[in-house]
């Protein structure tokens, strides 16, 4: 969907909607295990490690300057809902490489794309920096 006031707006409305739906609909399975409280997660988090190397891209998003009101809007109604954590106005930043006693994590050298570069959870894809990061991840093949 494009990006204009409009998508901006139906976002921000989603986002919340999710927030009361999860509270609305405690008992529904597929809802209930993304609760970090949940008993799904938390036999998830117990599974053993592995040796492979976890990366993570997080970022918290700022509106740039010159942002739209709905732009501006949908980041201070995420932030209230998050309590003011830092996110992407989908996940919490520190939920992409941090999360306190599951295997595999914490996460070591994120990359986090700074907050004056305005990257939201649906634009990591179209960044540069994302395919540079990614590249300079992969090990190099003889």
């Amino acid at each position: 969907m494009p990006d204009n006031g409009v998508t901006d707006v139906v976002g921000m409305v989603l986002a919340i909607l999710k927030q009361l739906t999860i509270g609305a609909f405690g008992g529904l399975e597929g809802i209930m295990s993304m609760n970090p409280a949940g008993p799904y997660l938390a036999a998830f988090n117990e599974t053993p490690g592995s040796t492979a190397v976890y990366r993570a891209m997080a970022s918290n998003y700022e509106p740039v300057k010159g942002s739209s009101l709905a732009r501006i809007a949908r980041d201070a109604g995420t932030d209230l809902i998050f309590a003011a954590l830092k996110n992407d106005l989908v996940v919490p930043t520190e939920g992409a490489y941090t999360v306190a006693g599951a295997t595999g994590f914490p996460i070591a050298d994120p990359y986090v794309f700074p907050d004056s570069a305005g990257v939201d959870h649906g634009g990591y894809f179209s960044r540069p920096e994302f395919g540079e990061q990614l590249l300079a991840w992969l090990p190099a093949k003889a």
